[in-house]
């Protein structure tokens, strides 16, 4: 017990969520590209005369100045609304930029139900308790599990078991995108993935997500039965992904990354990680609208380890709330990562407490889908969380 204890201690400092985990209404808003006055004017309301209830820093950026806020709702809306400061206050283009600004993306944060449209009539509700997505890799080569479950009936009891222990969804990839992983040709994927969905599909009529970049596997997946695609390279690898998707109306998980699995990890770097991959996931959201897909049938994922260093990691997981303010559904996957056996000295199959510790991180930050190998334990850790948080105040 005080060694679990201890590494949860580890892990909980790393990413900076020590000395106060944060409560389940603590909001971050990030203002962005302020030029000449209005900078001054924040930086003098944030820094000279902080507000009550707000913990603010500047951050890097070369197009203007920015700052992260981090403090409780009320005081959030006091700030973007003038009445912290009443008449005295900044003046009103400044007023106005933070109007501008921050008001969508307070109300985007607000939002915790989601209602995804899938074949045949069916709908994917996510709400305030994070779902689990099973993770299922018939693959040789994957970090984790590779080589496990390569046979179509050994990878079919291990779809239904993860749904037997309560995975809300399977997530079934056929290509390896771990750091230094090789290109999988097509008909390779489509022979280790084709004939376990297939069975899959017989067997539950739970969503199941294909994990490719490949058009055409996604075309075959979504005809066997798929009901989503999760695109690591959020459908920039294949110039055929967008229009597919867009024809068939399916839910898409978009997910950053930097560079391709074989060099992404050859010295990564960032000077504001979250910024800027919030950036881009915002960019690749207004693109892919204007290509007809649809925003409501996308999920968002920051893509750890993907293109990543271990910093940038912590960050990611710290700030993982941000993210909520794209109005989208959140998919985190933190299970078992390198970074997390980097922070503990734990080789794969030692890291179940240090994930389970940062999928509890996830959930309170309000992620909607955590990506799990470890069902049961994943599973248990967002029902406990949500009778502590559904319980607050509440008599016994």
């Amino acid at each position: 017990m005080e060694k679990s204890i201890d590494l949860a201690k580890t892990l909980i400092v790393s990413f900076g969520h020590l000395p106060v985990l944060p409560p389940p209404r603590c909001f971050q808003l990030r203002i962005q590209a302020l030029e000449g006055r209005l900078a001054a004017d924040l930086e003098k309301e944030l820094f000279q005369e902080p507000l009550k209830g707000l913990g603010c820093r500047r951050l890097p950026n070369a197009g203007g100045a920015s700052f992260q806020i981090r403090g409780d709702y009320r005081s959030i809306q006091e700030l973007l609304s003038g009445e912290a400061r009443g008449a005295g206050g900044s003046d009103a283009a400044l007023r106005q930029a933070l109007a501008d600004r921050g008001r969508r993306a307070l109300e985007n944060w607000e939002r915790r139900h989601f209602t995804l449209a899938l074949p045949r009539g069916r709908r994917w509700t996510l709400g305030e308790r994070a779902a689990i997505l099973g993770i299922l890799n018939v693959t040789p080569d994957s970090f984790s599990d590779g080589g496990r479950y390569l046979g179509a009936e050994a990878a079919l009891a291990r779809g239904l078991q993860m749904i037997e222990e309560g995975a809300e969804a399977i997530d079934l990839g056929g290509e390896s995108t771990r750091p230094g992983a090789q290109p999988v040709p097509l008909e390779e994927e489509a022979r280790r993935v084709v004939p376990v969905l297939a069975r899959l599909r017989q067997r539950t009529e739970l969503p199941i997500s294909v994990d490719t970049t490949k058009a055409e596997m996604a075309r075959m997946a979504l005809d066997e039965g798929a009901d989503m695609i999760n695109d690591v390279s959020a459908l920039e690898a294949d110039a055929g992904m967008a229009p597919l998707l867009a024809d068939r109306q399916v839910p898409v998980v978009l997910m950053h990354r930097k560079g391709r699995p074989q060099n992404m990890q050859e010295d990564p770097h960032y000077d504001d990680a979250t910024g800027e991959i919030f950036r881009y996931l915002e960019g690749r959201l207004q693109v892919l609208e204007r290509a007809g897909i649809d925003p409501e049938r996308t999920i968002v994922d920051p893509g750890i380890g993907f293109g990543k260093r271990s910093v940038d990691n912590r960050v990611l997981v710290r700030d993982l709330g941000e993210f909520r303010s794209l109005g989208r559904p959140v998919l985190i996957g933190l299970s078992r990562k390198s970074f997390l056996g980097r922070i503990l000295g734990k080789s794969v199959e030692e890291r179940e407490a240090g994930t389970l510790v940062a999928h509890t991180l996830a959930a309170l930050s309000g992620v909607a889908v955590i990506r799990a190998h470890n069902v049961p334990n994943a599973r248990e850790m967002v029902k406990l969380l949500g009778a502590f948080v559904e319980r607050q105040g509440e008599p016994q």
